[in-house]
């Protein structure tokens, strides 16, 4: 379950990010800097941690939207 509701914006800004394969993805200052850069979104450092521990379950809520 999540504990901090992820935005479909930081979720799809995440997913861009490591489709750019521009880094590996536990390089999370990179993460932050390539989100901001490639979408103009903010992630945080919880925002990352929650994607990726959570990436099953946001996966299936944002990808039955799309």
């Amino acid at each position: 379950m999540l504990e901090k509701q992820i935005s479909d914006k930081k979720y799809f800004a995440f997913l861009k990010v490591r489709d750019s394969g521009l880094t590996n993805m536990f390089m999370i200052p990179e993460v932050i800097r390539l989100a901001k850069t490639l979408t103009g979104i903010k992630l945080t450092k919880d925002d990352c941690i929650q994607i990726m521990k959570n990436f099953d379950e946001l996966e299936k809520l944002y990808n039955k939207q799309s």
